[in-house]
């Protein structure tokens, strides 16, 4: 997506579509970026949300990038962190329209439940897949106490990093990584550890941190 901000500045942002093809309309998610310590406020996200309302105008490319959902039959999971939860969303929203043939693991590391972007939508695919989310909190408050305790609500909430060991991975899992670099160069070699082949692990970075490949 291309915008051009009141300052005349030209600037060019991908965003995940957080729906399925099937939908009738194509929705982006965008958090809004504030201003923090040293740290200026997002110029785009700020500008989205400020200035961009119905009957805007907004310049877009079609769809890419390096993780979209396989046709592979093999057990999936879909591990996020932060706002990479928008792109494993369309992912969810699109095997719910399709119906799964294979396993659903499904993993979600947040600062808390209040800042889990499109919290309530993940729990919602989650269940109508018949699965369980797994989700790590840095933060687990009193009033989250239901959500880790009630065996019939859609997700099992623990504190502090996501452990890999704890959800039981079916052999031949293929994964899914989306979230900030620092999430993903943990995640991906845990996952090499616990048996997953590298070429069946598909990752993308959000956020504006650098990534290399830690191989």
């Amino acid at each position: 997506m291309a915008s051009e901000l009141p300052d005349g500045a030209f600037q060019l942002r991908p965003y995940s579509l957080s729906s399925a093809p099937e939908d009738p309309l194509w929705r982006i998610t965008v958090r809004r970026s504030r201003s923090d310590g040293g740290r200026p406020a997002g110029e785009v996200s700020s500008f989205l949300h400020d200035r961009v309302g119905i009957g805007s105008t907004l310049l877009v490319s079609p769809p890419f990038g390096e993780v979209v959902l396989d046709d592979f039959d093999a057990p999936l999971l879909l591990a996020s962190s932060g706002i990479g939860a928008t792109s494993l969303v369309g992912m969810l929203r699109r095997l719910g329209a399709t119906g799964p043939r294979r396993p659903v693991t499904v993993v979600h590391a947040d600062r808390s439940a209040w800042t889990h972007p499109l919290r309530f939508d993940v729990e919602r695919c989650v269940r109508d897949l018949g699965e369980r989310l797994h989700v790590w909190y840095e933060d687990v408050w009193y009033e989250d106490v239901w959500y880790e305790d009630t065996e019939d609500a859609p997700a099992h909430a623990r504190r502090g990093p996501v452990d890999l060991t704890e959800p039981e991975l079916p052999p031949g899992t293929r994964a899914h990584l989306c979230g900030p670099g620092s999430s993903t160069r943990e995640l991906r070699p845990a996952l090499v550890r616990a048996g997953l082949t590298p070429k069946g692990i598909g990752h993308e970075v959000f956020g504006p941190d650098l990534w290399q490949d830690p191989g």
